[in-house]
């Protein structure tokens, strides 16, 4: 249940970052006088975020494996 959480919340978080009128998007926009669509595209912390989520979730048999023979 603890992983179905995370994975959900890490998901949710990546979703959340490329949505052009999200709250993040938005605000960015607002404080730096960018246009929203201008955060979505520099948006480098979602891109991260979803290349690690995604390498974890792939490595991890392999890492159990590894660590546990």
């Amino acid at each position: 249940r603890k992983r179905s959480a995370s994975l959900l919340d890490l998901f949710a978080c990546i979703g959340q970052s490329f949505i052009p009128y999200g709250a993040q998007a938005l605000l960015l926009s607002a404080t730096f006088g960018i246009t929203p669509w201008d955060a979505v595209v520099n948006n480098y912390y979602g891109i991260i975020l979803l290349i690690t989520t995604v390498t974890a979730i792939l490595a991890e048999p392999r890492l159990r494996k590894y660590f546990l023979t």
